[in-house]
């Protein structure tokens, strides 16, 4: 978080449906992953947002992107929730769209023993902190191009007006459909490059773009 966080983000408090923060890990785990950041900050912060947000028309929510280095700490992070007053986490694959450097073989980790006893965990910490709601625990990865709900529920905006398909690849260099710059929001939505993307999710086809996706189990087409 930037050192003027709390009092940028206490701003939109109430004008916004809901704030969701990335965490990725608990202490030092947190600070392992998020380098030259501090939990303890993080901590402070949350709690203050997490005051902010009772009673209010704002939604506070965590997302962790879950991977090798903190997998383990899922059913850690819903007590965490619970204690901090947030009723809502997210937990997500580690997505590999725009990763070169790691090779699909990757996501097998997610059907691995030691993974999935975690998961029953979590479970378990899910039925004990019943406060917090986990929107998501879908860990399988033999998926198609039909399980992403990108191209129906999302759409992204990159930090120079270009619309790519979503946040896990903002390349907006390999593929964008327009800029909100130069064109409405809503027209962008419906170029016929955009529709075309979107009938590809119909025929289950996976474009090129969304090769070693997480929600991907078969081969790009070219």
């Amino acid at each position: 978080m930037l050192p003027d966080f709390m009092e940028s983000v206490s701003k939109i408090i109430n004008k916004i449906d809901t704030i969701q923060v990335s965490i990725d890990g608990l202490g030092e785990v947190y600070n392992k992953i998020r380098q030259n950041a501090s939990f303890e900050v993080l901590d402070k912060n949350l709690k203050q947002l997490s005051a902010l947000c009772k009673n209010s028309d704002t939604t506070l929510m965590l997302n962790m992107v879950v991977t090798k280095e903190n997998y383990f700490q899922m059913p850690g992070l819903v007590k965490y929730s619970s204690e901090t007053g947030i009723h809502y986490l997210v937990f997500t694959l580690f997505n590999l769209a725009s990763v070169t450097n790691i090779e699909r073989s990757y996501y097998d980790f997610y059907k691995s023993d030691e993974f999935l006893a975690v998961v029953s965990e979590l479970e378990e910490a899910s039925n004990m902190y019943k406060d917090v709601t986990i929107t998501n625990k879908n860990f399988k990865t033999d998926n198609g191009f039909q399980k992403c709900p990108f191209p129906w529920s999302h759409f992204y905006i990159c930090w120079n007006g270009f619309v790519s398909p979503c946040c896990a690849k903002p390349f907006p260099k390999e593929l964008n459909f327009g800029s909100v710059f130069e064109d409405k929001v809503i027209n962008i939505l419906n170029t016929k490059q955009y529709q075309g993307f979107r009938k590809l999710w119909f025929e289950n086809k996976t474009p090129d773009f969304c090769q070693k996706c997480h929600f991907i189990d078969i081969e790009p087409i070219k």
